[in-house]
């Protein structure tokens, strides 16, 4: 626990969420919504998320004890969903992942289906959403899955966005990339995540795309990525003899760099498990960078991003997706629920 709280406050709110290092989607988010809180006067407090029935329990003591009113809950474990349920207490519900349409998919398409859980899976997940105050999810696909006569009151829509703090570093580094002068016939592709994680199909799909449209160009595909999961490319491309694109796995390397690399790229790779419901956090850092998105999408994919389909925003444009100004539009909506 990392308390910044007054207890008997009425003004505040416990954070529940997973333990989580800086850098990591579920720690930028949640970050965000720390820093949202504590701009409008509310005071915060951060606690790990349970992962035992004992841990639970320790936590639903503890809530009492603190005499708290208010908790923020960011995708729970599925024995923490009881939280919605406990009396005198208004919870906001974080669904940063659809665990049931997962499972109904098989992560898309990567393992074999569970719906027999995927029902149990979206029996719960309603029932927790009907009892939150609020729900709140990231991704226009996962609203209109989660959005049902049940909870369609309690549903909004907050994307990620990009880290604020990230946003002058973006900045310089298009400055620089801009210095750096190519060949008219080279274009740079980065994939600043995960590649063929999601699926070998996937990943051949995005080469066999870049290969197919950009056959009189000379490609560069750089993967800061799993070395060990993506090594399998080079022979792919080899046995397809595919020769206009040159693929280099690199591997994990520092936040700042990274964003340094997509700047200098002219198209950002997004792979996703499954476009109807994802988006996928590496689209923002794309989009702060000022390169354009490139992938097999959905129509739902470009309900939020339709504006980007064919052009690189200004860095002023790319403002509005900063997670502030996200979590400033929802404003009213997010303070009502604490009183």
């Amino acid at each position: 626990m990392n308390s910044t709280s007054r207890i008997g406050t009425s003004k505040k709110i416990l954070i529940v969420a997973p333990q989580a290092t800086s850098g990591q989607p579920v720690a930028e988010r949640t970050k965000a919504f720390v820093d949202f809180f504590k701009r409008h006067g509310i005071e915060t407090e951060k606690y790990r998320s349970p992962t035992t029935f004992t841990e639970l329990l320790a936590l639903i003591y503890y809530i009492y004890i603190a005499k708290y009113r208010t908790v923020f809950i960011t995708m729970p474990p599925f024995r923490n969903w009881s939280l919605c349920l406990l009396p005198g207490i208004k919870t906001i519900l974080d669904l940063r992942d659809g665990w049931s349409i997962a499972m109904h998919t098989g992560y898309g398409g990567t393992v074999r289906p569970a719906h027999c859980k995927a029902l149990i899976a979206r029996m719960i997940e309603q029932i927790a959403i009907w009892r939150s105050a609020l729900a709140i999810t990231c991704t226009p696909g996962l609203m209109s899955y989660h959005t049902t006569w049940l909870t369609r009151k309690r549903m909004l829509l907050i994307l990620n966005g990009f880290p604020d703090h990230e946003f002058q570093i973006a900045q310089k580094a298009r400055l620089d990339a801009k210095k750096v002068k190519r060949p008219s016939d080279e274009l740079v592709f980065v994939c600043a995540g995960k590649f063929s994680e999601y699926g070998h199909d996937k990943a051949k799909c995005i080469i066999n795309m870049i290969s197919k449209n950009f056959r009189n160009y000379k490609c560069t595909l750089s993967i800061y990525s799993s070395i060990e999961d993506n090594i399998w490319i080079k022979d792919y491309m080899n046995t397809e003899g595919i020769s206009n694109i040159n693929v280099k796995i690199i591997g994990y390397i520092d936040r700042k760099e990274l964003l340094y690399k997509i700047a200098a790229a002219d198209y950002g790779i997004v792979v996703l498990r499954d476009s109807k419901y994802d988006i996928g956090t590496k689209v923002f850092d794309y989009i702060v960078c000022g390169v354009k998105l490139f992938g097999c999408f959905s129509r739902e994919f470009w309900e939020v991003l339709g504006d980007l389909q064919d052009r690189q925003l200004r860095i002023e444009e790319a403002l509005r997706f900063s997670r502030s100004s996200i979590l400033e539009e929802a404003r009213e909506k997010i303070l009502t629920v604490i009183k």
